[in-house]
């Protein structure tokens, strides 16, 4: 088996940052991938930006990115339920891709079953349709899901 450094040259676009699993993932990529550059999509706020959202993940969870370089990390904001909407500008600076790692999820799992298929399943879809549009280097996709069990 190949070193992930080894594995992962290149830029990778990281959804998902600002829950636990992508938020694990990011530190991971920072530790083990460091020539790649970081590109996480992070949905703004009712109130505040994506960038914002994003420093705020970094303060909660600062023991996971000490001694790491954050300054490879890129905010791109945006909703993958709507990639369409993200800005052009944006959509060129990930131009050289070559990974994208899905790790974006509703766990609210009280949620109303239309809800968590627009963001789980809709939104899975959504973002791998823009990664085959716009990702012109991409060479793999990676998809965590989320799953559970209702027991009475």
């Amino acid at each position: 088996m190949q070193p992930i450094k080894d594995v992962l040259r290149g830029d990778i676009l990281l959804t998902g940052v600002t829950g636990f699993v992508g938020v694990v993932t990011l530190a991971k990529l920072l530790r083990h991938a460091p020539h790649s550059r970081v590109f996480v999509l992070v949905r703004p706020g009712n109130k505040i930006g994506a960038r914002t959202r994003f420093e705020t993940v970094c303060e909660q969870n600062g023991i996971l990115f000490m001694g790491l370089d954050i300054a490879r990390v890129h905010v791109v904001s945006g909703d993958m339920t709507a990639c369409d909407k993200i800005s052009a500008e944006d959509v060129a600076t990930l131009h050289n891709v070559t990974t994208a790692i899905h790790c974006a999820a509703s766990t609210e799992w009280r949620s109303p079953l239309p809800e968590l298929l627009k963001i789980n399943v809709h939104g899975a879809v959504a973002l791998f349709t823009f990664c085959l549009t716009h990702l012109p280097k991409l060479r793999s996709y990676v998809h965590t899901s989320t799953s559970y069990s209702y027991v009475v």
